[in-house]
């Protein structure tokens, strides 16, 4: 692996004209999509306003609470099938289950592979290139997931240290088990939901740059682009920012260095060639493509957006400012079409852009802010097992209290949905009724699937932000 950056390193000082817009592939040497640093001093201004100030006073209030929680739960509390089952089809995880087994899983679990049904896989590889803190342990997992026709679903084993374990292994299966439940955790917030935010978010600098404030299209995207890149921005390269994984920031969790983290930000752009829990990003043009209740949550809200999308764009077409836009953006986000591609499809992007920044992002924050954090823990202490014969292992000794403590304030600060601004309230600048038309039908399609829909919400309607803000 390449040295981690020294601070300093990762950008030169942003740019603060918006109508400059330098693409910076990366934050290091690290393969992220093309991330823009111009900060326009207005977008700042309004970010420290409604945002930071939150963070601000979530970190003068949280400490307490977070001493309180550690005291609660000194260590992670042990995730039984049940718990993990609910976890990997009953919430926004279920977004990392893979239907496809790889000829390498394929060998680690072919004698399981003898019923009809369906089996997933939940792979966390992308950990084998990690780093460990001192006195911290990391270790990539496998693990297998049958449900029968019938609906009914079982864990039938989990690889690590080159072993397929099953329940019949005793300790060793139970200390498998933390190390998936690390993996379940530290997968979610470090690779699948990554290129929601920063696989497309070049879009708003090149339009803000393009289009004037007036222009129909500029107003539609501004309020869903609204705190984005401040936020973005203090992410990646801020001094404070939890991935830098400073000792003194007590709100950062992660038992591995700041390189480490890095690291599954770019597999979550990049994906693992020849594992197909890793694909490489794509703009998700063709709307999500989550399996389960999760994929149906979202494809019935990708389409509300796509209608609204279609109406907007039949009524306001791309001109030639927009098309360059849509060109400018294709050449650095992949997927995403050009201003040659038919008006169907440029609307369809236009709905899968909007979806992403609300619906899509939200419901992952909300649904994993949601579930038991001492079942999720960021950090070991105690070695994965290396036989079958493993030794168990005192609950006490998986983590010390401070390790929960800082888990505590991290989901409270970055993971736990915190709304500044929401969907069902945004007001577009409109000059135009017949725009103002097709926003307000917008909004009851919005409301009649939120009705209607045969799965569970995993996110409120009236919670969902207008924009990527948290």
């Amino acid at each position: 692996m390449p040295p981690t950056p020294k601070r300093g390193a990762f950008l030169p000082r942003p740019t603060l004209d918006p109508r400059t817009v330098r693409a910076i592939s990366s934050p290091s040497e690290f393969a992220f999509p093309p991330f823009v640093d111009a900060l326009d001093l207005r977008e700042l201004h309004d970010f420290n306003v409604h945002v930071g100030l939150r963070y601000l006073k979530q970190f003068a209030l949280q400490p307490a609470a977070a001493l309180a929680f550690s005291r609660r739960h000194p260590h992670p509390r042990y995730m039984d099938d049940r718990e993990l089952l609910r976890i990997c089809f009953e919430t926004a995880l279920q977004r990392m289950l893979c239907p496809t087994l790889d000829p390498i899983d394929v060998a680690a679990f072919g004698p399981l592979l003898d019923r009809p049904g369906t089996y997933y896989k939940f792979d966390t590889s992308a950990l084998n290139l990690t780093r460990a803190l001192p006195g911290c342990y990391v270790a990539p997992t496998v693990t297998l997931l049958y449900e029968a026709p019938d609906g009914t679903r079982e864990v039938l084993a989990t690889r690590i240290q080159s072993m397929t374990l099953t329940p019949a292994d005793g300790q060793a299966w139970r200390r498998a088990r933390y190390f998936v439940a690390y993996g379940l955790s530290m997968q979610m917030v470090s690779v699948p939901h990554v290129p929601m935010h920063f696989g497309h978010e070049i879009a708003w600098p090149l339009m803000r740059r393009e289009l004037a404030p007036t222009h129909p299209w500029y107003q539609l995207l501004a309020p869903h682009f609204r705190f984005t890149i401040p936020l973005s921005f203090g992410a990646l390269y801020s001094s404070a920012s939890v991935t830098r994984q400073h000792p003194l920031r007590v709100y950062s969790p992660f038992g591995i260095d700041a390189e480490s983290v890095n690291r599954l930000f770019e597999v979550g752009c990049t994906g693992l060639e020849g594992n197909s829990a890793y694909p490489r990003y794509q703009f998700p043009l063709d709307g999500p493509k989550f399996v389960g209740d999760y994929g149906v949550f979202h494809r019935g809200y990708h389409r509300v957006f796509l209608d609204f999308a279609s109406r907007f764009v039949e009524r306001a077409p791309p001109d030639a400012a927009v098309l360059r836009w849509f060109s400018e953006t294709a050449a650095h986000v992949p997927g995403f079409p050009d201003g040659a591609a038919p008006t169907p499809v440029l609307a369809g992007a236009l709905g899968t852009l909007l979806w992403n920044v609300t619906v899509g992002h939200a419901a992952d924050h909300h649904s994993y802010g949601e579930q038991p954090i001492e079942m999720l823990p960021q950090r070991l202490r105690v070695p994965p097992p290396t036989s079958r014969d493993a030794e168990a292992v005192p609950d006490d000794a998986w983590t010390r209290p401070f390790d929960m403590a800082r888990l505590f304030l991290c989901w409270k600060l970055f993971y736990e949905a915190n709304p500044s601004t929401t969907l069902m309230r945004t007001r577009y600048a409109f000059e135009r009724g017949d725009l103002q038309v097709v926003a307000s039908r917008f909004f009851d399609g919005l409301r009649e699937w939120d009705r209607s829909m045969p799965v569970r919400r995993y996110v409120p309607l009236d919670t969902v932000t207008q924009s990527i803000q948290y």
